[in-house]
């Protein structure tokens, strides 16, 4: 993110054409290309039914949080949802979110000249909300991933709030995986 901001400076500096919000029309075109292509992954991806009853489901989706780093915000299992939330790239790892860098870029610089996805995005967080509803002796887990940059918001900009499709794929296995360590032994 660093080095998302510098080199918005950098080009606002030099031409003293380009605009807050001229940033922020761009970055809307990312969020709404990015939720397109997110929109078109496999259901499976990001929801999947387990043979698991709700009552043991839900502590081994708080587990599987807490396993992948990405401390729990907000939880109710009344209503069914664990939010839980970490500086980017957590969960994935450094090289994972190069893998992201190098698909996404290039898809990027077709949407704008002025957006790059961040090599250290630590001023960006991740937010991952699991939904748990309890279907007979099973469970339906529907997952959802949201970025926000408080340091972008300061500036006047309106950040993107939907994460790289190629991390949304990455974050979900990651989750999928390890929540499958965490559920009780049948």
């Amino acid at each position: 993110m660093k080095h998302l901001l510098l080199f918005f400076a950098l080009i606002t500096s030099l031409s003293g054409c380009i605009t807050i919000n001229d940033i922020n029309q761009d970055l809307r075109k990312v969020d709404e290309v990015w939720l397109s292509e997110i929109n078109k992954l496999p259901k499976d991806l990001l929801k999947r039914t387990i043979n698991t009853p709700y009552s043991q489901a839900f502590p081994a989706v708080k587990k599987t949080f807490v396993s992948l780093n990405m401390p729990i915000t907000k939880e109710s299992s009344d209503k069914g949802f664990i939010l839980s939330r970490n500086k980017s790239p957590n969960p994935l790892t450094a090289s994972q979110w190069d893998e992201v860098r190098e698909m996404e870029n290039d898809k990027l610089s077709e949407i704008s000249w002025m957006i790059t996805i961040a090599e250290e995005p630590d001023e960006q967080y991740v937010t991952i909300k699991a939904a748990i509803k309890e279907l007979n002796d099973q469970s339906t887990i529907s997952l959802s991933y949201y970025l926000d940059a408080p340091k972008m918001e300061d500036m006047g900009l309106v950040p993107m709030t939907q994460a790289p499709p190629h991390a949304v794929k990455l974050l979900a296995n990651i989750f999928w995986k390890e929540l499958e360590q965490n559920l009780p032994t049948q």
